[in-house]
């Protein structure tokens, strides 16, 4: 069965996105549960990527071709503004202090290529 292109990245994809393994999550959420760490903690991987750059190696990993941009205004046609703005064009650079520095934790897909290949 053949499958159709990717979307392609949002906007002109330069919007960081966190991202963390589902495995990686876990283990980080269930040291966290039975830990004593107070206070908040950013469970991501150590690595945020640039939109395009996420959508590219998604591309590749899921064996399919990369599809055309999404233009903003497309999608604030779509989803709305509101939306638009504030998650699907939203730029955060999470990355992890507490996790790995104090907390010890070791991350067995830190590179998104190797998350993804993972889970293919």
């Amino acid at each position: 069965r053949r499958r159709g292109p990717l979307a392609g990245r949002f906007g002109a994809g330069r919007q960081w996105r966190t991202w963390i393994h589902v495995d990686d999550w876990v283990t980080a959420t269930i040291l966290l549960l039975e830990g004593r760490q107070e206070g908040p903690v950013v469970v991501a991987a150590p690595k945020p990527v640039r939109d395009a750059d996420f959508v590219a190696a998604l591309a590749v990993a899921s064996g399919r071709r990369l599809g055309l941009p999404i233009p903003e205004r497309v999608l604030r046609l779509q989803f709305g503004a509101d939306l638009t703005r504030e998650v699907l064009m939203a730029s955060q650079r999470g990355e992890p202090r507490i996790l790995p520095a104090e907390l010890g934790f070791t991350y067995r897909y830190p590179d998104l290529a190797d998350a993804l290949a993972h889970l293919s």
